[in-house]
């Protein structure tokens, strides 16, 4: 009778021992605090280049700002309506040729 009645307490205790012996739990909550400091490391350090970055964006924005200057017909246009007579012609990724006169 005692047997019947220690089996799920015993069986309780074998699963409680394996629970604690597993590393599953501990290795995932290690990982969290290392990527919870690389989070901080990575915030920190963009608090201190702050104003090298921004010199950085704003240097490439001058750049192209200028290169956009020198050459205005790299800048791509809208394409203009179609009026009831013409058929408009747009390839993607190339400017708008304009309207196409249909009829003569």
């Amino acid at each position: 009778m005692t047997d019947i009645l220690l089996r799920p307490i015993i069986a309780m205790q074998v699963a409680v021992h394996q629970l604690r012996e597993r590393e599953d739990g501990q290795t995932t909550t290690e990982y969290a605090i290392l990527l919870g400091f690389l989070a901080i490391a990575i915030i920190i350090a963009l608090f201190f280049l702050r104003n090298v970055l921004r010199g950085l964006f704003s240097n490439a924005a001058s750049k192209r700002l200028e290169r956009t200057r020198q050459n205005p017909r790299r800048i791509p246009q809208s394409p203009r309506r179609a009026t009831p007579g013409e058929q408009s012609v747009h390839r993607p990724g190339y400017p708008s040729t304009g309207p196409v006169h249909t009829s003569f």
